[in-house]
C-alpha cells in the first residue's frame, strides 16, 4: 500500500523515526490524554521525526529563526513554570 511504500522509502533516504498517527499517540508523543477531533483531522497520516540532529528545509527558502521537533533530550525537556496571576508581584 502507499502508506507502506511512503514509510519505507523515508527510511531509507533519511535517518528518521517514521510513524503512523495511531502509532505517535500510542507513544504518547504529545503527551497522556485524549486527542480530540480536530487534533487527528489535522495530524498527518505519517510523522517523519529526525533520529539525530539533522534538519530538513526546501532548498533555498530557510526564513525561520529557531527550528525544532527533534526527539533529541535538549528538543524534548522544555523548562516550564506557572503562577497565578494573583500571586505574581
Amino acid at each position: 500500500d502507499i502508506e507502506t511504500a511512503a514509510r519505507r522509502l523515508v527510511e531509507r533516504e533519511l535517518d528518521a523515526l517514521v510513524l503512523s498517527k495511531a502509532e505517535a499517540i500510542d507513544r504518547e508523543l504529545w503527551g497522556p490524554g485524549e486527542y480530540g477531533e480536530a487534533f487527528r483531522e489535522r495530524c498527518g497520516d505519517l510523522l517523519v521525526v529526525p533520529r539525530d540532529r539533522g534538519v530538513w528545509y526546501e532548498r533555498g527558502h530557510l526564513g525561520l529563526v529557531g527550528m525544532h521537533g527533534g526527539l533529541t533530550r535538549e528538543e524534548m525537556l522544555v523548562p516550564f513554570a506557572t503562577a497565578r496571576l494573583s500571586e505574581l508581584r
